[in-house]
C-alpha cells in the first residue's frame, strides 16, 4: 500500500466517534491518495478479483478516517495467479484485514506482519492472520 490519505490513519484497537467536520474541509482534489494491490495465489475469476478489491476498500475504511473523500484518489486492485483453490469469501476476509494492516504499517502504526512473510518491519502486535482465517473457517463450518 502507498498511503498519502487526506484522512488520519487510526491506530489498531482505537475507535472514533462519528462527527461532522467543524467547517469546510481544507483539502484540494488530486493531492491525496491511497493505492495498493492485493495479489493472491487463489484461483479467482474476474468477478472474484472485483469482489476481493471491493473488500480491500473495507480495509481502507477500517484504517483511515475519513476515507474516500473527494480529495482522495483511493484505488485498490486485485490479481490472482490461480495456483490454489480457495473460496472467494475467505480471500475477501483476508484482503480486508491485510489492507487494514498494510495501511497502518505504511505509516508505522500497524501490527506485526511477519507472520505472512512481509518484508515490512514489525510495528506492533496482534493475532496472526492465520488465526483470523482459522476463525473464518470455523464460523463457516458451523453454519
Amino acid at each position: 500500500m502507498v498511503v498519502n490519505a487526506f484522512g488520519d490513519v487510526i491506530p489498531a484497537g482505537s475507535t472514533r466517534a462519528p462527527e461532522a467536520p467543524p467547517g469546510p474541509m481544507p483539502g484540494f482534489g488530486g493531492q491525496n491518495t491511497t493505492i495498493g494491490v492485493v495479489a493472491t495465489n487463489a484461483n479467482l475469476d474476474k468477478l472474484g478479483c472485483l469482489l476481493v478489491a471491493q473488500s480491500a476498500h473495507d480495509g481502507l475504511a477500517r484504517a483511515i478516517d475519513p476515507v474516500h473523500t473527494t480529495f482522495d484518489g483511493d484505488a485498490v486492485v486485485a490479481a490472482a495467479t490461480g495456483a490454489v483453490n480457495a473460496q472467494v469469501d475467505e480471500v475477501r476476509v483476508l484482503a480486508a484485514h491485510v489492507v487494514e494492516e498494510a495501511v497502518r504499517a505504511a505509516v508505522g502504526t500497524g501490527r506485526n506482519l511477519a507472520d505472512i512473510g512481509s518484508p515490512l518491519p514489525p510495528t506492533g502486535d496482534g493475532p496472526p492472520l492465520t488465526a483470523i482465517l482459522d476463525e473464518v473457517r470455523r464460523t463457516a463450518s458451523e453454519r
